[in-house]
């Protein structure tokens, strides 16, 4: 037997588990206090995946969808992020806007899927 594929799966799962913590290091580091702040932030980010997901064609009933078209509906809600934020429209309003995508993504994926198969 061979030790090869154990110790570049411990190598892999270690590097790993290296990285993450540094990245949440570097993001606990990045938001100025760890009190409230980095619980709005976090239930943003959570907003802003999911909607990046279903806009990228990722069904909320689960069996479809590509990495690439997540990037590409993650490059659609930071497109409409950054641009509410460059005219000047409070967080909480931009929250509000990228929930209404999400919700009429979602709304197009169950009349899509009720076209589709003849059931919702």
């Amino acid at each position: 037997m061979s030790a090869g594929p154990v110790v570049r799966t411990w190598c892999f799962a270690t590097s790993t588990g290296l990285i993450s913590g540094i990245a949440g290091v570097l993001f606990a580091s990045w938001q100025v206090s760890l009190t409230t702040n980095i619980i709005k932030a976090s239930n943003s980010y959570v907003l802003l995946a999911v909607a990046a997901a279903v806009i990228g064609g990722t069904s909320l009933f689960g069996g479809r969808g590509k990495t690439i078209h997540g990037v590409l509906g993650g490059l659609v809600i930071g497109g409409i992020y950054n641009g509410l934020y460059l005219l000047g429209v409070s967080s909480q309003w931009i929250d509000v806007a990228v929930a209404a995508v999400l919700i009429a993504a979602a709304i197009i994926d169950v009349l899509s899927r009720r076209g589709g198969s003849g059931r919702a």
